[in-house]
Protein backbone atom coordinates (compact mmCIF):
# COMPACT_ATOMS: atom_id res chain seq x y z
CA UNK A 1 0.00 0.00 0.00
CA UNK A 2 2.77 2.46 0.90
CA UNK A 3 4.69 1.57 -2.24
CA UNK A 4 1.70 2.54 -4.36
CA UNK A 5 1.47 5.91 -2.59
CA UNK A 6 5.18 6.52 -3.11
CA UNK A 7 4.94 5.51 -6.77
CA UNK A 8 1.93 7.79 -7.27
CA UNK A 9 3.78 10.67 -5.61
CA UNK A 10 6.81 10.02 -7.82
CA UNK A 11 4.62 10.09 -10.93
CA UNK A 12 2.99 13.34 -9.82
CA UNK A 13 6.37 14.96 -9.17
CA UNK A 14 7.67 13.67 -12.51
CA UNK A 15 4.60 15.08 -14.30
CA UNK A 16 5.04 18.46 -12.60
CA UNK A 17 8.73 18.56 -13.50
CA UNK A 18 7.92 17.69 -17.12
CA UNK A 19 5.30 20.44 -17.29
CA UNK A 20 7.69 23.01 -15.85
CA UNK A 21 10.42 21.90 -18.24
CA UNK A 22 8.08 22.28 -21.21
CA UNK A 23 7.09 25.74 -19.95
CA UNK A 24 10.74 26.81 -19.72
CA UNK A 25 11.54 25.46 -23.18
CA UNK A 26 8.55 27.18 -24.78
CA UNK A 27 9.38 30.42 -22.97
CA UNK A 28 12.96 30.27 -24.22
CA UNK A 29 11.71 29.58 -27.75
CA UNK A 30 9.48 32.65 -27.71
CA UNK A 31 12.25 34.82 -26.26
CA UNK A 32 14.67 33.60 -28.93
CA UNK A 33 12.09 34.29 -31.64
CA UNK A 34 11.56 37.81 -30.27
CA UNK A 35 15.33 38.38 -30.20
CA UNK A 36 15.69 37.20 -33.80
CA UNK A 37 12.86 39.50 -34.88
CA UNK A 38 14.45 42.42 -33.01
CA UNK A 39 17.85 41.81 -34.66
CA UNK A 40 16.18 41.55 -38.08
CA UNK A 41 14.21 44.75 -37.47
CA UNK A 42 17.27 46.66 -36.24
CA UNK A 43 19.32 45.51 -39.23
CA UNK A 44 16.59 46.67 -41.61
CA UNK A 45 16.48 50.08 -39.94
CA UNK A 46 20.26 50.37 -40.00
CA UNK A 47 20.45 49.25 -43.65
CA UNK A 48 17.75 51.76 -44.60
CA UNK A 49 19.63 54.48 -42.74
CA UNK A 50 22.85 53.59 -44.58
CA UNK A 51 21.06 53.74 -47.92
CA UNK A 52 19.28 57.00 -47.17
CA UNK A 53 22.01 58.92 -45.36
CA UNK A 54 25.34 57.13 -45.54
CA UNK A 55 25.25 56.58 -49.27
CA UNK A 56 25.06 60.30 -49.96
CA UNK A 57 27.90 61.09 -47.54
CA UNK A 58 26.05 63.88 -45.82
CA UNK A 59 24.35 65.26 -48.91
CA UNK A 60 20.63 65.28 -49.44
CA UNK A 61 19.24 63.19 -52.29
CA UNK A 62 18.52 66.38 -54.26
CA UNK A 63 22.17 67.50 -53.99
CA UNK A 64 23.49 64.46 -55.81
CA UNK A 65 22.12 65.69 -59.12
CA UNK A 66 23.58 69.18 -58.84
CA UNK A 67 26.65 69.65 -60.99
CA UNK A 68 29.25 72.22 -60.11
Amino acid sequence: MKINRVEKLRQNVHGLAESLGNLFVESFDYLALAAMFWIYFKSKVKFTYILNVGLFLGRTPQDQFVTV
